[in-house]
């Protein structure tokens, strides 16, 4: 029996996944590679400008 190459093993996790899953996680990736550009994801201050977290009104 052949070995499966990596990328064939992550193209096969990547096919039994659902749809609105990996919608998901790929918004997640790209938004903070888009945060990573304008900034950096360490510095809190930066991340709290952008919305990192809130304080309720209520």
């Amino acid at each position: 029996m052949e070995e499966k190459s990596t990328l064939q093993e992550a193209l096969d996790f990547l096919r039994s996944r659902e749809k609105c899953n990996l919608l998901m996680v790929m918004t997640n990736i790209i938004v903070f590679v888009i945060l990573e550009w304008m900034g950096s994801t360490t510095d809190t201050m930066f991340m709290l400008h952008h919305g990192a977290m809130y304080e309720h009104w209520w």
